[in-house]
């Protein structure tokens, strides 16, 4: 769920509701990193499903208490202290980096040695690619256009902040996770 809505803002916490698993809370930084989730994620496909997105009264998630850690184990995630929080830096806050969910996607730390052939077959496995092109100046960087948003999404959750060397691809020699976010524009 994390990866979906970082794209929007910093995300701190999220919380799956023990009682009705298909719903979630998620605590961005601010008010204004939430509004922009609601704008751009409300109605988004995810995983055959549509996301419906509402405000919280609340305004943060509660970390489950010593005692109840295990009973709620996996149901609440702090990321108050992570380093992918992709608008913790000041130069990288602007809301124009930030776009509605749709089938391109910016793939950035892609390893050297591997080539657009690779990149589609990897991307492949989370539905029909379009079209994936390297930035020309950048072979670190480059754009995949999926058939759907619905499979956009789903490479996005996949891949975010992973590295491509658990998957049998070289490692990154700057030992960066990928990082993915909808893209402005196509592979055009």
């Amino acid at each position: 769920i994390n990866a979906e809505y970082m794209g929007c803002g910093d995300v701190m916490r999220v919380k799956i509701l023990f009682q009705k698993r298909d719903s979630a809370l998620i605590q961005f930084r601010d008010s204004q990193h939430a509004n922009t989730a609601l704008t751009h994620l409300n109605n988004c496909p995810f995983f055959g499903s549509v996301l419906g997105l509402q405000a919280s009264r609340m305004p943060e998630i509660a970390l489950p208490s010593p005692d109840q850690l295990e009973s709620f184990e996996g149901l609440t995630q702090d990321f108050t202290t992570s380093t992918l929080h992709r608008f913790a830096n000041p130069k990288y806050r602007n809301s124009q980096h930030i776009t509605q969910p749709n089938p391109s996607l910016l793939i950035s730390n892609i390893p050297e040695g591997i080539d657009e052939a690779a990149m589609i077959q990897l991307c492949s496995t989370y539905g029909p690619v379009k079209q994936f092109k390297f930035f020309v100046n950048n072979r670190k960087v480059g754009i995949v256009e999926m058939e759907t948003v619905g499979s956009a999404v789903a490479l996005l959750v996949a891949l975010h902040a992973e590295d491509l060397a658990q998957f049998g691809y070289p490692p990154s020699s700057s030992g960066r996770p990928l990082i993915i976010c909808f893209a402005k524009r196509s592979t055009k």
